[in-house]
């Protein structure tokens, strides 16, 4: 451990010192300019000073205001000079620390960011988790950083996921308009409940950080009026479609029972985002056992789905309670177009998983549709 002083300020290592100047630029700055008019003041007095003694020394008034001006000057010149290199390097060191935490993230991404984002999906999950991924990666990579150093990797791995996901989206449009992102916002961002100002203003500000590094496809404004517009034209439909559907219980199911597996897990998803949930599909390989987890209330939920005509068996069972714990989650679900058998309910009812077989599952469904 050393110290480094940097404007006015002792620091334990050269990482501090830059993490300070990045988070704290414009306050270093600010301190620094306050600093520049003590001292230009100082220096001011101390010319005048000069200058009245050698007045009163010589009884010239005039060379002691030429020399008082000339010593002001200097004063001013060097204490400036001295003031403006700080200011620069506040903003080199902050740009070092960028640089460096970026560089670093980019290097984590595959083994660390991208494991950690696949098991911990909701806001107070990262949150809660991010003093366990500091250790790791100070024990991983021999540093010493911080909470803050975690959460900037994670904030720029984030954008780079946004920036991704809405540049694959953009090259898909047939053409590019305002009513066109607009939709395609609404249907890239199911979890964002917009029915919320807040989260609305989140996507708009990140999408207009967006253009500002990109194209410029719209005027955001206008683009906030046509989510809403599109958004009610959304509600107004799903509406609709709830006022007309044939409520038959066996025609629902039969609808279910002509998807496939696939199909069957962006059902279930659609169905629980509609009931207020917020939904994660895992990867189609390597599940580790759940198709889907939602969170509502702080409580996270690993769910696996069987679209069986039988009966599913325990194996299922054993499946999502290892997810359970593998995606950190509180409870498990396993849903059917079938039934189960008595050893997995047995199993079920041992380890508290929450068993939705085809009676069970058009319950559902008529609940929320």
């Amino acid at each position: 451990m050393y110290k480094v002083k940097f404007a006015d300020r002792y620091y334990t290592s050269e990482l501090s010192r830059n993490r300070d100047a990045y988070f704290n630029e414009s306050h270093l700055i600010g301190v620094l300019k306050l600093e520049e008019r003590r001292k230009t003041k100082n220096g001011l007095a101390f010319a005048l000073c000069t200058g009245a003694i050698i007045g009163l020394t010589y009884s010239s008034w005039t060379i002691a205001i030429i020399i008082s001006t000339v010593i002001a000057i200097f004063i001013w010149i060097i204490v400036r000079s001295f003031i403006e290199k700080q200011i620069n390097l506040v903003t080199e060191y902050a740009e070092v620390y960028y640089e460096n935490m970026i560089r670093l993230q980019r290097d984590l991404n595959h083994e660390v960011i991208e494991p950690f984002f696949k098991r911990y999906i909701t806001i107070d999950q990262i949150d809660e988790k991010i003093p366990n991924l500091v250790n790791y990666i100070n024990h991983r990579e021999k540093l010493n950083l911080i909470d803050d150093d975690i959460k900037l990797m994670i904030e720029n791995y984030e954008w780079e996921k946004f920036e991704e996901k809405i540049n694959n989206s953009i090259a898909k449009l047939d053409k590019i308009t305002t009513t066109n992102i607009a939709k395609m916002l609404l249907e890239r961002f199911p979890n964002i409940n917009f029915d919320n100002h807040n989260e609305i203003n989140e996507l708009l500000e990140s999408f207009e950080n967006f253009q500002k590094d990109n194209k410029r496809y719209c005027d955001i404004d206008i683009l906030e009026k046509e989510i809403f517009s599109q958004y009610k034209v959304q509600q107004a439909i799903e509406f609709g479609k709830k006022l007309n559907r044939n409520n038959s219980n066996r025609l629902t199911i039969a609808e279910v029972e002509n998807m496939d597996g696939f199909e069957f897990e962006d059902f279930l998803a659609e169905l629980y985002r509609k009931a207020g949930y917020k939904v994660h599909i895992t990867s189609k390989s390597g599940d580790q056992g759940a198709d889907l987890i939602i969170e509502k209330d702080g409580i996270n939920i690993a769910v696996q789905a069987k679209k069986y005509s039988g009966k599913v068996t325990n194996k299922a069972v054993q499946e999502v309670v290892a997810a359970m714990k593998y995606y950190d989650c509180d409870k498990a679900i396993v849903i059917t177009t079938g039934y189960f058998t008595k050893s997995a309910i047995e199993l079920a009812d041992r380890n508290n998983v929450i068993l939705k077989d085809q009676k069970s599952l058009n319950i559902l469904i008529d609940s929320i549709l």
